[in-house]
């Protein structure tokens, strides 16, 4: 065998297996939340889609621990995995658990971190550190905005990730809708 098909075969080789290397690197993380303006969800939870996002979350995390509805709101809890969900059906005349529009979700247990490591538990001055500004008075709650996504409702850049601070820790990650509320 020449030299040159020895190589070119092993220049084969290698990229196959990196392409498996690469397929097998981008399962997504199941406790990774994106803070680009791309992504959206947390885990395996995207926005969006064929799915309801009722459906949606069900599939990504199996049946709630708990389910608190409303007319037109619905929450689900999992409690093993600190995650509560927010639905709603924006008035429409629907079943919000079944075919709710994700709002929001604070998600408080510590394996829910960020690319860059930001997770409840990290301290304040990490997330600040990490964050595209402060919340002030733009939020409900105190923190640091971690995430922006373009809206054309509200006519520029708004929040998609949170870390919500108390007594210089992150207590939780908010992840907030794409979409307009």
């Amino acid at each position: 065998m020449s030299r040159s098909v020895a190589l070119t075969g092993l220049l084969v080789v290698a990229l196959v297996c990196a392409g498996i290397a690469t397929a097998g690197a981008e399962p997504r993380d199941a406790f990774l939340v994106p803070v680009s303006a791309e992504h959206t969800g947390f885990g395996t939870f995207r926005e969006g889609g064929t799915r309801t996002s009722a459906a949606a979350l069900r599939n990504s995390f199996g049946p709630p621990t708990r389910t608190v509805k409303g007319r037109t709101r619905c929450t689900f809890h999992w409690k093993a995995i600190g995650v509560v969900a927010h639905l709603t059906t924006y008035g429409r005349r629907i079943d919000p658990c079944k075919k709710g529009s994700f709002v929001n979700a604070r998600l408080s247990d510590q394996r829910w971190h960020t690319f860059a490591g930001i997770r409840p538990g990290s301290s304040e001055r990490a997330a600040r550190r990490r964050s595209k500004r402060s919340c002030g008075d733009a939020c409900e709650f105190p923190g640091y905005v971690l995430g922006l996504h373009p809206s054309d409702c509200a006519g520029g850049q708004v929040p998609s990730v949170i870390a919500q601070v108390h007594d210089g820790r992150v207590v939780a990650l908010r992840v907030l809708t794409h979409g307009c509320e």
